[in-house]
């Protein structure tokens, strides 16, 4: 028989502490690595092809995101369909499946001429930047290998209850990052941007073998070790999870986390038709980065509802109201910021930016202090349909909220408006909302029916 390595919390025995020990680590590793981008700009600057390099990087980034989207979602599927020692099989036989599969198609569009037709034809990269670009996005090819098995290894932790293991790997992760980076200007012939991608994949590797090794170590597990005495699931029987299942799980959410990467090109493209394009977009990109520092922390809220109706299936107004707190703490703090001199301050002082620029995306960060409550509301109704294995109505949400989106943004955008900018965020808060409803109505019934038998019944 295997055994559990967590007790079973009692019915409506869920304590905010007790959610704070396993999300906070989390939240605060996201934050981390939320200044890893500013690194890789610190550390291209200090090549001489930085500005060819900067913009190369920008580009095989932005069109890797797109293609991870399939691996990102990974760490989601390890939390809600591994149970017990057989599910944990099924579901690492198809993350690797899944991991090598899109890698092999990453590659093969970077080494061929579709790579070419994807920057030089259809985005229009000039010629001098077409090669380093290119490059760059054959090495991001290999990033995605590390940052697959990097998810799933998140989501066994998150199973096994060790979010500080997550912590910790992201701070190692940015501490092998820095290293390379400052190592690789020592490596003649070497470009800013494959120095930066190159930088990316060593610490993507770092983090997953740190991850790896922690979890043999501090996770009691068969399900790792394959020794039959013990595991990290909280479940002893099997649930009957098959491949055929997992995918049904797991391609919803890729076809959501792709919806929701169209949002920000859907963004720039209408800002860049406004009178005053490079303006609006400076000021856009500068009051989003300031804003995820706090939506970033919140961006993995789900997981807390899949992690604790398994134990407690009456958890959920304790998963609800530490959420709803959770959120409405960042919407003050960005309040903080927006509306003291601490905005003016960040922006004009620390990060130099021009007067007339911080202006605009001073009024856009005051209007993205009301985003981190609808945000975290959603990722709780995220969490709760993932735990119930649901995940069409996500895909659903994010295609009506890119159409809320795109309405609002061409319905507002047509007539010049004076900051532009506060209009695109009221319409990602406005569709937040309808996304928020549409879920609701999803969600209600599992809401109402909370007397399912939990796992550790």
């Amino acid at each position: 028989m295997l055994q559990s390595n967590e007790e079973a919390i009692p019915a409506n025995r869920i304590s905010l502490m007790d959610i704070s020990r396993f999300f906070l680590p989390m939240a605060i590793g996201a934050f981390c690595v939320s200044f890893i981008f500013p690194i890789f700009s610190w550390g291209i600057s200090r090549f001489p092809d930085s500005e060819t390099s900067l913009a190369a990087f920008s580009l095989a980034r932005g069109f890797y995101f797109i293609m991870a989207s399939p691996i990102l979602v990974l760490r989601q599927t390890a939390v809600a369909m591994v149970t017990e020692n057989d599910s944990y099989r099924i579901v690492r036989k198809f993350s690797f499946m899944m991991i090598v599969t899109f890698f092999l198609l990453f590659f093969l569009i970077g080494i061929t001429p579709v790579s070419e037709l994807i920057f030089g034809g259809l985005m229009g990269v000039k010629v001098h930047l077409l090669a380093i670009t290119r490059q760059s996005f054959v090495i991001f090819s290999f990033l995605l290998l590390f940052a697959g098995w990097n998810m799933f290894l998140q989501g066994i932790a998150i199973v096994g209850g060790k979010t500080s293991l997550i912590l910790y790997s992201m701070l190692v992760q940015i501490i092998v990052v820095v290293l390379s980076m400052a190592a690789s200007e020592r490596i003649p012939n070497l470009n800013g941007a494959a120095a930066a991608t190159l930088s990316y994949v060593f610490g993507m590797a770092a983090a997953a073998v740190f991850l790896d090794i922690s979890i043999r170590k501090k996770v009691p597990g068969g399900v790792i070790s394959n020794r039959s005495n013990s595991s990290i699931c909280i479940n002893h029987t099997g649930n009957d999870i098959t491949m055929k299942k997992v995918f049904s799980f797991y391609y919803p959410l890729v076809l959501a986390t792709i919806v929701l990467c169209v949002s920000i090109p859907i963004i720039n493209a209408a800002l860049s038709k406004t009178s005053s394009a490079s303006l609006y977009l400076s000021a856009f990109d500068i009051a989003w980065s300031l804003g995820w520092l706090a939506l970033g922390c919140i961006e993995l809220s789900h997981q807390v509802p899949l992690y604790f109706l398994r134990r407690d299936s009456g958890g959920y107004k304790a998963t609800f109201r530490f959420l709803l707190l959770f959120g409405v703490f960042f919407s003050l703090l960005v309040v903080a910021i927006g509306y003291t001199q601490v905005g003016n301050l960040v922006l004009t002082k620390l990060m130099g930016i021009k007067p007339e620029i911080s202006v605009v995306a001073l009024g856009a960060l005051r209007t993205l202090a009301f985003l981190p409550v609808p945000y975290v509301i959603r990722q709780y109704f995220w969490g709760v349909l993932m735990f119930k294995k649901d995940t069409k109505p996500v895909t659903w949400g994010k295609i009506i909220n890119l159409a809320c989106l795109f309405s609002f943004l061409f319905l507002n955008l047509r007539q010049a408006a004076a900051n532009p900018v506060m209009i695109v965020v009221l319409g990602m808060i406005l569709s937040e909302l309808v996304e928020i409803i549409f879920l609701f109505s999803r969600v209600v019934k599992y809401l109402r029916n909370k007397q399912t038998p939990s796992l550790n019944q």
